[in-house]
């Protein structure tokens, strides 16, 4: 511690002692040099005083400077010094230091004394240097617009000695962008500095500087400050704030340019308020507060505002300067742009929006045609839309200040209007428009808005106004509208449209209804020429209605809206003219009463009152009339432009009118006739068609034609009346309706009607060739055509019907006929009515000679000129007097003809005389002598002939007034009540024949007319009178009488209804004829209709034939013989069947079928008996009509033929001597034999005979009986069609070839219920499976008596319960109730009035059920449908309906069954996996054809044409049990419609070996062995795999989807098969599987107790291969040998769970695999696969499951392992079906779960679904 304190004294001592020193030998050694100016360099130095030199120097000082001494000089001895004894020392700044860092500086050194020389002692010395100068800069803070200077310079002080002097500097301004760095060198040397570059906005500093590299710097701020955003708000408080100019800047606010070097321009926002209001303006700096300021006077600060456009600031703003700033209000119009400036500018738009409609109603014209300009009320728009003195108006609101800124209003309208916008240069229409919303489209789609709007039409009684709205988009505050009051008349029809228009592309206004608008085709009018009132007066005629309304008046309503004036210089004018000018045939009344007629034709009419304007006028059209119908009103006085009302309305409006009609004009009857007075003035015009009307004789003596119908077959005479029916003005006006070139007129297919009311007449019409003329017959008879309806069109105008009155009026014009037609238009009908009375004066006789006298039978009348009348000759009574003086013939039968007259119903009896005109023999004197001869051959009697009669019951001809004299009247007549009694009009009186008459026939004639004539005058008393009025008949009919006859009788007819009536129509049928379409022969196998060979026959009728000819020579004579049948048979021919209608046919091979339905023509055919005939006896006895009881089907008469063709004319009737050559008698026999062909309700056949007189084939008597045909068919599914239809195409087959082809039944009646057997198990629907369905169509029942039944050998023939049609006996649980009809069922089903009463009402259409018991042999009969007569035994009278042919055979007959279980003697080639060894193996050898089946290429039930159908079984079915599988599956393949061939193979899947854990495994081996036999009988079946099927159950997969690998490994491109169907199949899932290596957690058991850790082990493709079935039916990398390639079609049927495949049970698959001994851990065998190894291979563990060792562990869950794919949903399949899957909670396809064998085992109505799903696509 001594030593170190004693160092430290040592230390101070030697400093004291250098101070000391210092102070001594230099010259102001203890001066400070102070230095007051800023420099690069600085020097001092140190002077030795006198006698003193100096040494040595040094010199340092601050960091800031390198200071150096000067060097000494080097003496001439070497030694150095100062001589001139000073020192200096030198310091330079370091660049960009501070000056004053530099200093303390120091100069120090040595020193001696001069000439101490001798002595080494020296002395140190010091010298310091100081700077005293401070630095700063003045201002230190300002603020610069942006781009100008600072408002002072800024300047450097340095400050010293208390004062501050200014220097100069060198300055700077930082940050800038002018250096790379941002950074640049000082300035040049200023003494004072404004700031440097301003351009860009910020604080800035400011640096000045003493040296030009930065050293000595001070630092100032400048802000540099421009405007950042001027912000607008109205009065409101809306804002809008602006940050631009209009060009885009950066943030230094420099322009930016684009690629081109031009500026981009930048939206200058846009505030928008209500015009005249103030704005307040203020902008915002950027950086930031304060604004430059440039003097103390507020209003020259920043920033400076400016409206642009203007020169005078101060008229706009407020202020100019400061931060804020106001709009004057009395400039708030338009858009002006005000702007703030500091340096820069920043502006915004300022628009003063006002939107202001100067009128608010506007009562404007409706008017569709036109567009209304809506924007011209816009205040401004014009000087009725402002004030009165724009110029004066102080009013800053004022209309005539106008609206700004239209462009941007949006327009919307409501009511009946659209604003009218443009397109894309087109017109279109809308309710709202919207400009922003346009904006940004192309402008293609961009629509703007016109000004305009357009009217749509209102409804007739419209109220609605129109409102239009202009808005701005801008400013949604300003929104203005105004009302439209539409001003309109509107004339209105109803039923008539109003215009409707459309705009076309070029703006143009177009009718887009021009067919149906009031204006073009208007409203149509109905001629008024009927008389409605029925005041027997024209209605047109009239010039008022006082009895009441005329519906023939059209109402014309008239709706307005008419605001403005209606007086004398503003009248409503109402119209009419012509549509092509002058007079219309239209009359405009007040009211529906005429009470006032407006217009007549053509004028108008003036409503000077609104109150007189009507609500409607009533219009009439008296002729066919083409007008136009016009209101309007004129309103447009507007001169005040303060009002807010404004009118233009100029309104009108047309309707055109058309008067229509139609007319009947019945030939001879006049439409109108004038009713004058007795000074001959018409007082009324009569509608004389309708009253008195006409009256027509229905018999007149003349205007009979002959004529041709043209569906029947002989020209007839007829009595027709033309009727032309006409149509006036009854289409629209084409040109108005703008028609295209060549485009018909709609309206001329309009329908014109005919109706009448009454039976009493028909209508028919000429019938036309193809070139429009009358068509003729050949004998140049015209054809007419009897017309059911009259309806015709406009198109077929004018045309003529024909009238053929049948029926007498029961009262006056109680026949009416109305032509009717409706307007398109308006709906308006016109309809001309006739009335008509029929008369009809009718004298009937028996001339059908069937002893009764028909009254109003045609077919009588047409014969009634020659009935037949026995000559009264001879003494029947035995009285002694001869008869034909015998006024009494007492106990005989009357021998008198009965001549029937009777008057119309219509005609005044008490105004009515009758007269008789015939050849009458006269009454016997008193000696019995009476004059007679040819022409007097007749007496007519009030009394029958075995009655009392005296000369008073006598009627005696009458006698006409003999004109040659005039003066006497020498007429006789009768009177109604002479003849027939008071109040009576008809009578029988009777003809007595006393000798042959001329020509054997003599005629009588009765004509009647009024003894006064009655027609309408000017005294008849209306209606008093209209019951008698009009009657000016003269009527006649004549009878004749012959004494020739023909007669038809059936003698055994079957028993029908009784037989009434005296006509065909009115008469029932005289028998029942079926319809000969069964097949009674033995072998013909045809209907017997086509079967003109030997057989038996039921069903032909006998017909026997009479004929008188008196004395007159058969050469004379023919028999017309009329039925429904055809000409001839020669022509008739079967026709081969083609197509695909037959394709189903079992085991047709080469069989052909015929269509024998061509023979089927016709309702009947008659034949003529070669052989002598008598009465056959019961009506269902064979007949035998010729000796062979063949039939020659030539036409009888030529050659050996025995058709008896109708003969329906004179030119091809029999010939009476060529029917009868040999006899010479004058009466004729003749046999026929009548066959039913076609059925009909009733059909005639009759004889006529006809006489030859003078040339002339002459009807001189006739007899007709009526047949009524029946057929019922009974059809079996015989053409075996997939949808078992019982149709036409099985009936025409029935007796062909095999018939119906189906398989034998068991006996039902032999098994109890419950049996076992599940082939043949009633309890199932198995026993049902073998049944048929027969359908039988009966007709109504001809008689309660009568039954239908069906006879046949099968063993089960019953009619199915209800709800079992067609299949639903299989496919529905019906089986109790077929059970219980088998088993009580009666011989045959019986059809009769107890068991279906509704037989004897209508028809019946029933379906049966049919089997037959049998075994081995085929069993071929007949079944027939009968009809018979239920009276005692049933079959007593029996007719064969129908029959059809039945093959039944058992079932094994219809598929082949073949096996595959005999194993070939040499060994073959089998593939393994692909690039792996074959084996060489002995496999199952090619199929052969089961024990019971002939070989495959000789099996008749194969069709090489159609589709092949192969079944293998499953596991453990030996070879009786897959027959009997395959019995089941064939069955139900056929109820599900599969008509393909159905073969079955059977392999050795029964095959039991000796491990009882594998059991399973020889049969896989075998399944494998296998597929080579199945693939080569797949590929035997044809060349088309697209016919090939195939489906295997259980087991039987392994063998199918081994055929289907072997194909193809060699055959990849090739198919083998279409569909391949697994069922529930035995395989494991695994063995379709992509090839791909898995990896598994792997982890060894004992006893269930794990003993290691979980491994990971990668099973590689190949180690797969060699160790599990994994991708066995999918080889080949992606599955390029994949069986599946195979088959064009997979299904996979499969179930959740199933007992055979992975149920609980112990046999199962899974579990069989799961016990036994196979490697399913290690799997590590490095053997390929084979058939023999691989049922040894264990099935896989699913993925993502541990692999676990330990037989029988516990720990090894059995649903770890894979399963077989029939429990699987395997996506390998293109078809998928779970087959007990579920729907709306009951099973879908009827297969119970842990099912195997519901295929076979389950009833079929359960699992039909699941077959139909299976094997949808077999067909």
């Amino acid at each position: 511690m001594l030593m170190e304190s004693s160092k430290i004294l040592f230390a101070i001592i030697i400093f004291l002692i250098g101070t000391i020193l210092l102070a001594t030998g230099i010259v102001d050694e203890d001066t400070v040099r102070e230095f007051d100016y800023y420099s690069d360099t600085y020097s001092f130095g140190a002077s030795a005083k006198g006698g003193w030199e100096i040494l040595s120097a040094s010199a340092n000082g601050g960091g800031s400077g390198h200071w150096i001494a000067a060097p000494p000089a080097t003496n001439d001895d070497g030694s150095k010094n100062y001589p001139r004894g000073s020192v200096s020392a030198y310091g330079t700044r370091v660049a960009g230091a501070n000056s004053s860092n530099m200093f303390s500086a120091t100069l120090s050194g040595s020193i001696r004394p001069i000439g101490s020389d001798g002595s080494p002692r020296t002395y140190s010395y010091r010298v310091r240097a100081a700077f005293k100068g401070e630095l700063s800069i003045k201002p230190t803070s300002q603020t610069a617009p942006l781009g100008g200077g600072a408002p002072e310079s800024y300047r450097l002080f340095s400050t010293y000695d208390g004062v501050a002097h200014h220097i100069s500097g060198y300055w700077r301004t930082t940050p800038n962008r002018a250096g790379e760095n941002g950074v640049v060198d000082y300035m040049r040397h200023w003494a004072s500095y404004y700031g440097g570059e301003t351009r860009w906005p910020g604080e800035l500093t400011v640096e000045g500087s003493a040296h030009a590299d930065g050293g000595d710097l001070k630092s100032a701020v400048l802000r540099v400050v421009g405007v950042s955003s001027i912000t607008a708000t109205t009065a409101e408080n809306a804002s809008k704030t602006s940050s631009t100019d209009g060009i885009k800047r950066n943030a230094y606010q420099e322009a930016e340019k684009d690629s081109s070097g031009n500026h981009i321009p930048e939206e200058i926002p846009t505030l928008f308020t209500k015009q005249a209001e103030t704005v307040t303006l203020s902008a915002a700096p950027t950086p930031g507060t304060p604004w430059p300021v440039y003097s103390s006077e507020s209003n020259q600060n920043y920033p400076v505002w400016s409206i642009s456009g203007t020169s005078n600031q101060s008229d706009y703003l407020t202020l100019i300067y400061g931060a804020s700033s106001a709009t004057k209000p009395a400039k708030g119009f338009g858009t002006i742009r005000a702007n703030a400036s500091c340096g820069n500018q920043k502006s915004i738009f300022l628009k003063f929006i006002r939107v202001k409609f100067a009128k608010k109603n506007i009562y404007a014209s409706w008017d569709i045609h036109n567009e209304h300009n809506v924007s011209q009320y816009l205040a401004g728009k014009s000087s009725l839309m402002g004030c009165t003195n724009p110029s004066a108006c102080a009013d800053l609101q004022c209309n005539h200040r106008g609206v700004y800124d239209e462009a941007h209003f949006s327009w919307s309208v409501s009511g009946d209007a659209e604003l009218v916008l443009t397109q894309n240069n087109q017109t279109v229409y809308a309710t709202s428009f919207s400009p922003a919303a346009e904006k940004d489209k192309p402008a293609e789609t961009k629509k703007y808005f016109t000004g305009k709007i357009r009217f749509t039409k209102p409804g007739i009684t419209t109220e609605s106004n129109i409102t239009v709205t202009a808005a701005s988009e801008e400013l949604t505050s300003e929104a203005d509208s105004l009302t439209i009051i539409p001003q309109y008349i509107n004339l209105s029809v109803a039923g008539v449209p109003e215009e409707e228009y459309t705009i076309d592309p070029d703006g143009t206004v177009k009718l887009s209804n021009p067919r149906n608008a009031e204006s073009t085709a208007g409203a149509f009018i109905p001629i008024n020429d009927n008389d409605n009132n029925q005041d027997r007066n024209s209605d047109r005629n009239k010039t008022t209605e006082i009895t009441g309304t005329d519906p023939d008046l059209i109402e014309v309503a008239i709706n307005k809206k008419i605001d403005g004036t209606i007086d004398g210089n503003h009248p409503v004018v109402l119209s009419l003219s012509h549509a092509n000018g002058g007079r219309s045939g239209i009359k405009v009344w007040k009211d529906i009463t005429r009470s006032e007629l407006l217009i007549d034709g053509a004028g108008s009419w003036n409503f000077t009152t609104a109150g007189s304007v009507p609500t409607s006028v009533f219009v009439e059209a008296i002729g066919s009339t083409s007008a136009n119908l016009t209101m309007s009103h004129s309103f447009t006085v507007n001169t005040d432009p303060a009002a807010t009302n404004w009118y233009t309305s100029n309104v009108s409006d047309l309707i055109r009118l058309e008067g229509f009609g139609v007319d009947i004009a019945v030939s001879g009857l006049q439409n109108e006739s004038t009713v004058n007075d007795a000074n001959d003035n018409a007082i009324r015009t009569l509608v004389h068609e309708e009253f008195p009307g006409g009256e027509i004789s229905i018999s007149p003596a003349s205007g009979w034609a002959t004529v041709k119908i043209d569906t029947e077959e002989q020209p007839r005479s007829i009595y027709l009346i033309p009727v032309t029916l006409t149509g006036n003005n009854l289409i629209r006006n084409a040109a108005n309706m703008q028609l295209e070139q060549d485009e018909t007129h709609p309206d001329l297919d309009r329908e014109i009607t005919l109706t009448y009311t009454s039976d009493k007449v028909e209508f028919y019409e000429r019938v036309k060739n193809a070139d429009g003329s009358d068509k003729v017959d050949s004998d140049n008879n015209p054809v007419y055509k009897k017309l059911s309806e009259i309806t015709r069109t406009v198109a077929d105008l004018p045309q003529t019907v024909y009238l053929r009155p049948l029926k007498d009026s029961g009262s006056k014009r109680d026949v009416g006929l109305k032509l009717s037609y409706t307007s398109p238009q308006n709906g308006a009908t016109h309809e001309d009515s006739v009335k008509l009375t029929l008369l009809h004066l009718d004298v009937d006789v028996d001339s059908n000679n069937d002893g009764t006298v028909a009254v109003d039978d045609e077919t009588e009348d047409e014969t009634e000129l020659y009935a037949s009348i026995m000559i009264n000759s001879g003494d029947k009574d035995n009285d002694g007097i001869a008869d034909n003086i015998d006024f009494e013939i007492a106990g005989a039968d009357n021998v008198f003809k009965e001549m029937k007259i009777r008057l119309p119903k219509s005609v005044d009896l008490d105004n009515c005389k009758i007269k008789i005109s015939y050849g009458a023999a006269a009454l016997p004197d008193a000696n019995g002598n009476f004059t007679s001869g040819g022409s007097q051959s007749l007496r007519i009697w009030r009394k029958q002939s075995n009655q009392l009669r005296t000369e008073e019951d006598y009627i005696a001809p009458t006698i006409e007034d003999d004109p040659s004299t005039p003066d006497v009247n020498e007429e006789t007549f009768y009177t109604p009540t002479d003849l027939m009694g008071e109040g009576n009009r008809e009578v029988s009186l009777w003809v007595e024949s006393v000798c042959e008459a001329s020509n054997y026939n003599a005629q009588i004639t009765v004509t009647i007319v009024p003894v006064t004539p009655k027609e309408i005058s000017a005294s008849t008393a209306i209606p008093a009178d209209e019951a008698t009025i009009p009657e000016t008949y003269n009527l006649s009919d004549t009878v004749g009488f012959s004494t020739l006859g023909i007669n038809l009788t059936f003698p055994n007819p079957i028993p029908a209804t009784p037989v009434v009536g005296t006509t065909p129509a009115s008469r029932g049928y005289d028998t029942i004829l079926v319809s000969n379409i069964a097949d009674e022969s033995s072998d013909a196998k045809r209907p017997d209709y086509a079967n003109f060979e030997a057989r038996n026959d039921t069903s032909l009728l006998q017909l026997n034939m009479t004929v008188s000819t008196a004395n007159l020579g058969k050469e004379n004579f023919k028999i017309k013989f009329e039925y429904d049948g055809v000409a001839q048979l020669d022509d008739l021919a079967r026709t081969e069947i083609t197509g695909t209608a037959l394709k189903d046919i079992f085991m047709r091979g080469s069989k052909q079928y015929y269509d024998y339905t061509p023979f089927k023509k016709g309702v009947m055919r008659v034949w003529a008996s070669s052989k002598q005939v008598e009465n056959a006896g019961a009506w269902g006895s064979t007949k035998v009509i010729t000796a062979t009881s063949a039939r020659d089907k030539g036409k009888y008469g030529i050659g050996t033929g025995n058709y008896f063709a109708p003969a329906n004319s004179p030119e091809n009737a029999y010939l009476l001597s060529d029917l009868f050559p040999s006899s010479t008698s004058s009466d004729f026999t003749m046999t026929f034999w009548v066959e039913g062909i076609n059925p009909n309700d009733k059909t005639l056949i009759k004889a006529t005979l006809l006489y030859n007189d003078d040339n002339s084939w002459q009807e001189v008597a006739a007899s007709f009986v009526n047949v009524k045909v029946l057929e019922a068919r009974m059809i079996l599914n015989t053409n075996n069609d997939k949808d078992y239809t019982l149709d036409d195409d099985d009936h025409k087959i029935k007796d062909q070839h095999d018939g119906f082809q189906g398989w034998f039944a068991k006996e039902f009646a032999s098994r109890t219920r419950g049996g076992s057997s599940a082939n043949d198990d009633v309890t199932s629907t198995h026993g049902l499976e073998n049944l048929f369905s027969a359908k039988v169509e009966l007709p109504k029942l001809p008689d309660a008596n009568m039954v239908y039944s069906v006879f046949s050998d099968a063993d089960v023939l019953i009619e199915k319960p209800n709800g079992a049609e067609g299949l639903k006996y299989l496919t529905e649980n019906h089986k109790d109730a077929i059970l219980s009809k088998i088993s009580s069922a009666q011989e045959s089903p019986y059809f009769n009035a107890v068991n279906h009463p509704e037989l004897l009402t209508q028809k019946l259409d029933k379906e049966l059920l049919f089997g037959m018991y049998g075994s081995s042999s085929n069993v071929t009969e007949k079944a027939y449908l009968l009809l018979s007569e239920e009276t005692g035994n049933p079959y007593s009278k029996t007719i064969v309906l129908d029959s059809a042919l039945v093959t039944f055979r058992p079932i094994d007959k219809y598929f082949w069954m073949g096996t595959c279980r005999t194993l070939e003697n040499n060994a073959t080639a089998y593939k393994n996996d692909p690039g792996k060894d074959d084996s060489t193996v002995i496999q199952y050898g090619n199929v052969m054809p089961c024990s019971g089946w002939n070989a495959f290429s000789e099996s008749p039930m194969l069709d090489s044409n159609k589709p092949f159908f192969v079944y293998l079984h499953g596991f453990i079915a030996n070879e009786n049990d897959a027959i009997n599988a395959n019995r089941i599956i064939f069955r139900r393949l056929y109820w599900t419609g599969y008509r393909g061939n159905h073969t079955s193979l059977t392999w050795n899947g029964n095959s039991l070996g000796v491990d009882a854990y594998n059991f399973y495994d020889d049969n896989m081996e075998n399944a494998l062995l296998s597929g080579k036999a199945i693939k080569n009988f797949l590929s035997s079946l044809g060349s088309d795999p697209s016919k090939r099927h195939i489906a295997a159950h259980s087991l039987g997969n392994l063998a199918m989807w081994e055929a289907l690998r072997q194909h193809s490994l060699t055959n990849q491109n090739s198919k083998l098969v279409n569909n391949a169907i697994s069922i529930q199949a035995a395989v494991w899932e695994e063995v379709f599987w992509t090839q791909a290596p898995l990896t598994y957690q792997k982890q060894e058991y004992t006893l269930g107790i794990p003993h290691s850790e979980t491994v990971t082990d990668l099973y590689n493709v190949d180690r797969l291969i060699n160790n599990s079935w994994t991708f066995w039916f999918n080889q080949g990398a992606n599955g390029i040998y994949a069986a599946k390639n195979a088959a064009m079609r997979t299904v996979n049927s499969y179930t959740d769970n199933d007992d055979y495949l992975n149920g609980s049970s112990i046999f199962s698959m899974k579990r069989n695999d799961f016990y036994s001994t196979k490697d399913y851990y290690n799997r590590d065998s490095t053997a390929h696969r084979t058939h023999s190894s691989l049922p040894n291979k264990a099935a896989m563990f699913k993925s993502g499951e541990i692999v676990r060792s330990g037989l029988f562990s516990l720990a090894i869950p059995l649903n770890a392992f894979t399963d077989p794919f029939g429990v699987v949903d395997s996506e390998y399949f293109s078809i998928k079906i779970k087959a007990n899957s579920e729907k709306n909670g009951r099973p879908e396809y009827g297969w119970e779960n842990d099912g195997h064998f519901q295929h076979t085992n389950a009833a079929l109505y359960d699992i039909y679904k699941w077959y139909n799903a299976v094997f949808q696509n077999l067909n």
